[in-house]
């Protein structure tokens, strides 16, 4: 017979329509309560009985919650019987007999020989004799008083005793004893009083008048031979290596396009530096050459205009028709390359313009047609110092072309500038040198210019003569006081 189903929407079911569900399949009604007959539920101890274990009473109460007190004689220790498995005992067997003899044998607190020889004790500790309380002293004072066996400080610390062992010495190294001494003495050079000076007596120095005085009187001198009718030092007589070249190359340079001039020299070098330069400026002068001139050094466009307006005042050059000053150029190093690559950014006023060229120079009839380094017909750089040199010759290389670059020097600077003119003609960066005064009056003489230093080349000569003389002098006189104190010993 099927559960009969319920439609969906009825109530939940309950316990007593759960039960009439189940009468038809369970085939027999369930009994009312009241019907059931209950039994009571067996002991406990009937259980253990009806199982066979002891009985074991409970450690807690049920009612007072305490442990129950057992009397030890209520519990029959023979009345339990123990299991079969757990009342077997073990067999002895006859080796654990044996080795309980031999035990038995060894008396108490002795070790084995073996073990015996295994111990350090005797090798590296003595054994330390304990006195007995009898002989101990007995601490008479202090917080131990009263007290056996208390160690004492005073045979350590407090008695006098001598020392174990020997001091060793101190090793000391042959620098270490320098050192020391190095020291020692200035510390008593510290300690020690230094007398004061006594001033000596001031004495004039009439050595050095006298050598001033010849000096003065050997340069001065030879400046009025002119007017005595006294012959000087002949003017050189051949012309060197270097100053050939350059003569030719002055002679030979086109004037449709200026000479760039660069001063870049202090006025302390003006003596030695106007001489020099002021020939090869005057040949370019008289052969009518443009000349335009620029100084990296403040002081360096006054200059340029009083030896230009000296010259020029000979051959009737003006300002702003025969020569041109472009003034100061500020930058160093960068600004000469920039000046090479476009001469007209980097310059935008001049030095001493005339009024129709006021702010601006680059109208001037003598820079048309002048845009770069190279548009230039010849650069000239008149310098004291190596490095100014080295400047202009690296810095513009590139951008100079065919335009010839010649070195105006100091006597000091020409060494160290030299191997750019000596070079093979590859790579020659400098076309032509020019230094010293001889040189300025060999190109003077050799050039078709007026000799008009000659009162300078006999001053030179003869006051390199008087310097000569005083060196032997100076010398003669120190071998001749080395020679008497020598005797005197």
């Amino acid at each position: 017979q099927a559960i009969p189903s319920r439609e969906v929407g009825d109530s939940a079911p309950t316990p007593d329509s759960i039960d009439e569900d189940l009468q038809p399949v369970l085939g027999e009604p369930t009994p009312p309560e009241e019907e059931m007959e209950w039994f009571p539920a067996p002991d406990e101890g009937e259980l253990l009985d009806a199982k066979g274990l002891p009985h074991v009473p409970a450690l807690l109460d049920e009612e007072t919650g305490e442990k129950p007190v057992t009397e030890i004689s209520d519990l029959n220790l023979d009345s339990i019987e123990l299991p079969d498995w757990l009342g077997e005992s073990e067999p002895e067997t006859p080796s654990a007999v044996g080795e309980e003899e031999e035990k038995l044998d060894l008396a108490p607190a002795t070790l084995p020989s073996w073990l015996e020889a295994m111990r350090p004790v005797d090798t590296f500790r003595s054994e330390i004799a304990i006195e007995s309380d009898e002989v101990q002293p007995v601490e008479s004072a202090g917080p131990l008083a009263g007290l056996r066996g208390v160690l004492m400080a005073e045979p350590v610390v407090a008695m006098p005793r001598t020392a174990s062992t020997a001091a060793s010495r101190l090793e000391v190294t042959e620098r270490q004893y320098a050192q020391a001494e190095l020291l020692q003495r200035l510390v008593e050079e510290e300690e020690r009083e230094i007398p004061p000076v006594r001033a000596e007596r001031r004495r004039l120095p009439l050595m050095r008048w006298a050598i001033a005085l010849i000096l003065l009187l050997a340069v001065i001198t030879p400046l009025g031979f002119s007017q005595l009718g006294v012959e000087g030092y002949a003017l050189p007589s051949v012309v060197s290596r270097d100053l050939a070249p350059l003569i030719n190359l002055m002679g030979s340079i086109p004037t449709d396009r200026p000479a760039l001039v660069v001063f870049d020299y202090t006025p302390g070098y003006s003596g030695e530096l106007d001489t020099v330069a002021g020939a090869l400026l005057e040949h370019a002068v008289m052969r009518s050459l443009p000349i335009v001139t620029i100084s990296t050094r403040p002081t360096g466009p006054p200059l340029a205009e009083g030896l230009l307006n000296k010259i020029g005042a000979g051959y009737g050059a003006v300002n702003g028709e025969s020569y041109l000053h472009l003034g100061y150029l500020s930058g160093g190093p960068t600004a000469v390359q920039l000046f090479a690559i476009a001469p007209r950014s980097v310059v935008l006023s001049g030095y001493h313009l005339p009024e129709s060229l006021e702010g601006s120079v680059w109208e001037s009839p003598l820079l048309q047609g002048v845009h770069r380094l190279s548009d230039f017909n010849l650069v000239i750089v008149i310098t004291a110092g190596t490095d100014t040199a080295r400047t202009w010759v690296e810095q513009t290389h590139s951008w100079i072309g065919d335009t010839p670059l010649v070195m105006v020097l100091s006597t000091g600077a020409e060494p160290l500038v030299r191997p750019y003119f000596e070079t093979s003609e590859q790579q020659q960066k400098v076309d032509g040198i020019l230094t010293g005064l001889p040189a300025a009056v060999s190109y003077r003489q050799y050039s078709g210019l007026p000799l008009d230093t000659g009162g300078q080349w006999d001053a030179f000569g003869i006051g390199m003569l008087a310097v000569e003389l005083i060196l032997i002098a100076g010398g003669a006189y120190g071998v001749g006081l080395w020679l008497i104190r020598l005797r005197e010993r």
